[in-house]
């Protein structure tokens, strides 16, 4: 997953198994871009758009929520698919799935590779950003 329009390229290859959900995906990213705070974010690819809520705000009947959406069920090899997380900041992801693994139930997620810093260090402090 690349981190879109930074001055320095940001990215992560994460494995994930089939069997997990857009949802466990969704965290995983957050975890490993280091991205905090109750932000909606989406999925998207031609067609469909797929929203995860991290708020108690309402929601729309356009919204479409993940936890029934596993991974191995929407996601193929060789799939490119964007991910945005922030509405206000925009931070907006390309995700290519590399490779579909003959056993992936026995594998857990995990950070295969990285590059790049965090959103924090790139755009900097949030400090003024939210409100006191």
């Amino acid at each position: 997953m690349t981190l879109k329009d930074t001055s320095e390229p940001c990215w992560r290859r994460i494995i994930i198994p089939n069997t997990a959900r857009l949802s466990d995906l969704h965290d995983e990213i957050k975890y490993r871009f280091d991205y905090c705070g109750p932000f909606m974010a989406q999925f998207y690819w031609p067609k469909e758009r797929i929203y995860i809520a991290d708020t108690d705000g309402e929601m729309s009947d356009d919204y479409v929520l993940v936890p029934d959406y596993k991974v191995g069920n929407v996601l193929t090899e060789g799939m490119r698919f964007q991910y945005t997380y922030d509405f206000r900041r925009f931070y907006e992801h390309t995700i290519v799935v590399e490779k579909v693994l003959k056993s992936p139930d026995e594998v857990s997620p995990r950070l295969r590779m990285e590059k790049g810093d965090n959103p924090e260090v790139l755009h900097g402090d949030f400090t003024d950003f939210y409100e006191e």
